[in-house]
């Protein structure tokens, strides 16, 4: 099977993304995710300027994590800001060809909050659901210690949303951190995305290669359940700071490898 291999535009932070996709360009990957830094780079007219400078495909567009706390605000005022950044995401993807839009769970400290924060949380999924699919995208739950760390929290959130555009895919970092093996979420779940990144000690989000997973493992399983999605490399940025093109095309001579 030949995997999708793309790159996180999150992994050059701080550059400008337009620059940072140059550099996976560079770099020899054909796909790249990105992920909008700005309220400039959501907007559907940011596309153009993209598809202006740089011929690879724009895989995935994971929603920006700076504008969280708008995603998973109760606020009255802010749930409309939600809904516009919602409308602006889903029509970049679309305008970009983008098959998945990556989302974060939400996650309640305690019942207080969550009887507040539940209702207008959920609520705003599921516009994301319908808008993603409006524009013919997919929506990617993500894993994560704050909420979907296990396969049981992620399909009970999925279940939750009750919406056909949200399936289950899988941070081998963030798989990790909530303490469970990543092979054997692998297995339980039918993921439509992966984000690779590893760990080395307590060291986390390191590139494939220079740390201590088992890649082939990863791999095999991907194999075995026929995973057709894109295999998208998605460690910390404070590792390609410096010669980030030489550190990028070691990471994809090491996932060819495999």
């Amino acid at each position: 099977m030949d995997f999708k291999l793309s790159f996180s535009t999150a992994a050059l932070f701080p550059r400008n993304s337009v620059e940072s996709l140059k550099l996976v360009e560079e770099a020899g990957f054909h796909y790249a995710e990105l992920m909008p830094q700005c309220l400039e780079e959501t907007k559907p007219r940011f596309a153009k300027e993209i598809k202006t400078h740089v011929k690879l495909k724009i895989a995935s567009v994971h929603f920006p994590l700076v504008f969280q706390p708008v995603f998973y605000n109760p606020y009255p005022g802010m749930m409309k800001e939600a809904k516009n950044l919602i409308d602006d995401v889903t029509a970049l993807a679309g305008d970009l060809a983008a098959e998945i839009i990556v989302i974060h769970p939400p996650y309640f400290a305690d019942e207080v909050v969550e009887s507040l924060f539940y209702t207008p949380v959920m609520d705003n999924m599921r516009y994301l659901c319908e808008k993603a699919s409006r524009n013919g995208v997919k929506v990617a739950l993500e894993n994560s210690p704050k909420g979907g760390r296990t396969v049981e929290e992620m399909l009970q959130m999925i279940h939750a949303v009750g919406h056909e555009n949200i399936f289950p895919m899988l941070d081998t970092t963030e798989a990790v951190e909530s303490g469970q093996d990543p092979v054997d979420m692998l297995k339980r779940l039918d993921v439509i995305h992966i984000h690779a990144s590893g760990h080395k000690g307590k060291v986390k989000h390191i590139p494939p290669g220079e740390d201590e997973f088992d890649w082939m493992k990863i791999i095999l399983v991907l194999c075995e359940k026929h995973f057709s999605g894109f295999f998208t490399v998605e460690p910390s940025y404070r590792y390609f700071l410096e010669k980030p093109v030489e550190k990028m095309k070691n990471v994809l001579r090491f996932l060819s490898g495999l």
